[in-house]
């Protein structure tokens, strides 16, 4: 309010000023609904929200977009409400994972109860349950030259995004020197998906070889994998 009157937001003001200095100013040929929803999603699709209401064309007026239609990734995330920092039911929610990966895991109630003296850990916990159903990371042979474990161009060492080896879908042998260079890609992938950013968008060790050198260069072979993490239905 001021003096008595309803006050225009800041934003609004500010479009406003800006289309009276232009001789065609374009104003949004609706008004913006001021509340929207509840909507249901459609699988496989997602509702783009802009901060700019009053002037976006947005899901308000286009509908849902399908996955196939995102093209670009998020750079990073300004702020991310753990949902133990929502409403009641986020906090139940959250309360049941945790409780789940407590058990799994054999913690006490005391262990559990420290979980809650910092975020990161409880943000974890939500994040990669969610993320869990729906990706896997593959790290495949792509160069394999004399491996004495047996390692050919092709094979598949498949991971759950927890780090753990789907061992149905790993060859049936695998070299502990190899497996033991997935422990960095990994780890950026987890923590990716932990903050909630494009898990396959990490910068270092996309490719990894085992510590063998190969021959030619006084070792005995040599094995190169490539890491990706994917949708759990293309493995």
């Amino acid at each position: 309010m001021n003096s008595g009157r309803p006050a225009l937001e800041p934003i609004r003001s500010y479009l406003i000023k800006a289309r009276q200095k232009t001789s065609n100013p374009d104003p949004p040929r609706q008004p913006a609904p001021r509340t929207f929803g509840p909507v249901t999603v459609p699988e496989g699709h997602y509702v783009m929200i802009s901060d700019n209401r009053d002037d976006s064309g947005e899901p308000r007026y286009f509908g849902f977009v399908a996955r196939d239609r995102i093209v670009e990734h998020p750079t990073g995330v300004h702020f991310y409400l753990i949902r133990s920092e929502t409403n009641s039911e986020d906090r139940a929610m959250l309360e049941e994972k945790l409780k789940k990966y407590a058990r799994r895991v054999g913690y006490s109630e005391s262990e559990i109860a420290s979980f809650h003296e910092s975020g990161h850990r409880l943000r974890h916990v939500d994040r990669l349950s969610e993320a869990a159903p729906l990706y896997s990371i593959v790290a495949e042979v792509v160069e394999a030259h004399h491996c004495n474990s047996g390692h050919q161009v092709g094979q598949r060492l498949v991971l759950d995004v927890d780090g753990s080896f789907i061992t149905k879908l790993c060859p049936p042998r695998m070299c502990v020197y190899l497996v033991a260079q997935l422990t960095v890609p990994i780890a950026l992938i987890n923590e990716r998906l932990s903050e909630g950013l494009e898990p396959q968008d990490f910068h270092f060790m996309r490719y990894v070889r085992c510590p063998d050198v190969g021959v030619e260069c006084l070792g005995y072979g040599e094995v190169k994998l490539k890491i990706e993490i994917v949708r759990r239905e293309q493995v």
